[in-house]
């Protein structure tokens, strides 16, 4: 009977091109950590070597050697990851059991009035078929944090969804008209400036970063709070704040700016204007934001 050769291992076979004879013993037993490891931190799990050196060997970073890829990734999560999108019953369960609370909360982040409905369609976009976003996880960081992201983004759509109509009917309406509404004072100086705000503050939300516009979204639009916020960019809660108080005030600051080039010699209608909106600027930030089409 033929002894197995201790440099062979299933993560071997399944990389596209066989390392050279000098990593095979060393691969062999990082492999065979790993592949221990992942199936002690899902014990009620059982997902086959060699799909799981297949599903390993896709996401091993390309740039490194496989035994460094490999030291670098999650296994277990990736293991757990494998299983669920291999459809297996006690692979999802144990998803359900230990993450089946991130989909709540994102669906409760995302806006929706229906998050029971929300957090099954998350299920269904992350775990089913082969569009699976689960699939797009590469086992280089925390689990959990990517899924919170991930559900987030999911969950976001799905509540912009509810409010498309209302959405659209914004679309159309001009800012100045929209604070109108709200404020009798801003509406007896719109039909004199309309327009000169109109681009001050559009102009002033198109000048702002991606990162500025997306923290303002998530806050003003979607309602995550500071301490939501900041694990989404890796960032302390403070840094997080600081990005969110400067996102506002380049709103303000750029309009105010706007408007003193438009409206030149009105000094003080500038003012008088921005007195009075400075104190809606959340209001009219998330509404412009929730009118537009971005993501």
């Amino acid at each position: 009977m033929a002894t197995a050769d201790p440099r062979d291992s299933a993560l071997a076979r399944a990389l596209p091109v066989t390392p050279g004879e000098s990593e095979l013993e060393a691969l062999a037993s990082a492999w065979a950590t790993s592949w221990t490891s992942a199936r002690a931190a899902w014990p009620g799990v059982a997902v086959p070597e060699d799909a799981f050196a297949a599903w390993v060997a896709e996401r091993l970073p390309a740039a490194l050697a496989p035994i460094d890829g490999l030291a670098r990734l999650r296994a277990g999560a990736l293991y757990l990851a494998c299983g669920c999108l291999r459809g297996q019953r006690d692979a999802l369960q144990a998803f359900e059991r230990v993450y089946g609370g991130e989909l709540l909360a994102a669906a409760r982040r995302g806006g929706s009035r229906q998050p029971d409905e929300i957090v099954q369609r998350l299920r269904v976009r992350l775990l089913v078929g082969p569009g699976a976003r689960l699939r797009g996880y590469a086992g280089a960081g925390s689990l959990k944090r990517w899924l919170k992201l991930a559900c987030t983004r999911l969950a976001i759509d799905a509540g912009r969804a509810e409010r498309s109509r209302a959405a659209r009917a914004m679309e159309h309406a001009p800012i100045a008209e929209q604070l109108a509404r709200v404020d009798p004072e801003l509406k007896l100086l719109k039909g004199r400036y309309r327009a000169a705000f109109k681009q001050a503050f559009e102009g002033a939300m198109q000048a702002l970063s991606p990162r500025a516009r997306t923290m303002l979204r998530l806050h003003l639009v979607h309602g995550l709070t500071i301490d939501e916020i900041a694990p989404m960019h890796g960032v302390h809660r403070a840094t997080a704040a600081r990005w969110l108080a400067k996102a506002r005030g380049e709103v303000l600051e750029g309009s105010r700016a706007r408007l003193g080039e438009l409206l030149a010699t009105d000094a003080r209608d500038v003012e008088s204007i921005l007195h009075l909106i400075e104190s809606r600027l959340d209001v009219s930030v998330a509404r412009h934001l929730e009118s537009s089409r971005e993501p």
